[in-house]
C-alpha cells in the first residue's frame, strides 16, 4: 500500500472520530442547548479539530516539515479555519436557500471540507 493511500485510510478513521465529536456537538448544542445551528457547528468544528490534530499527529502523518508542535497546531488550525469558513458557507447556503435540514447540510458540507483538510494538511508532513 502506498504511503499516501495508507495516510488517506488512517485519516478517514481519525477524521471519522473527529466528525463524530463535531456532529454530536452540533446536534446536542442545537437541540438541547438551543444554540443557533451555525454557532453549534463552529463549536463542534473546533472540538473535532483538536481531536483530529492530536490523532493525526499520532496515527496519520509522520516526518513533519515544521518541527514545532505549536506551529504545526497553529497551521493545522489555520487550515481548519479555512475549512470552517467553507463549512459555514455551505451549511448556510443549504439551510437558508435550499431549505435542507441543518444536520443533512452538515453532512454534505463535511465531504467537501474533508477533502480540503486532507490535501492541505498532507503537505505539512511531506519531505
Amino acid at each position: 500500500m502506498s504511503k499516501t493511500w495508507r495516510q488517506l485510510v488512517n485519516y478517514f478513521w481519525v477524521a471519522g472520530l473527529g466528525f463524530a465529536i463535531d456532529f454530536g456537538t452540533l446536534y446536542v448544542s442545537t437541540e438541547y442547548l438551543h444554540l443557533p445551528y451555525l454557532l453549534s457547528a463552529m463549536l463542534g468544528f473546533v472540538l473535532g479539530l483538536i481531536c483530529n490534530f492530536l490523532l493525526s499527529e499520532r496515527f496519520v502523518f509522520e516526518n513533519a516539515v515544521i518541527k514545532s508542535a505549536f506551529l504545526r497546531f497553529a497551521l493545522f488550525g489555520l487550515i481548519g479555519l479555512i475549512g470552517l469558513g467553507i463549512l459555514e458557507l455551505l451549511m448556510w447556503a443549504q439551510v437558508e436557500y435550499l431549505h435542507v435540514q441543518y444536520m443533512v447540510a452538515k453532512l454534505l458540507a463535511t465531504t467537501v471540507v474533508y477533502a480540503w483538510n486532507f490535501v492541505a494538511r498532507k503537505w505539512m508532513y511531506q519531505k
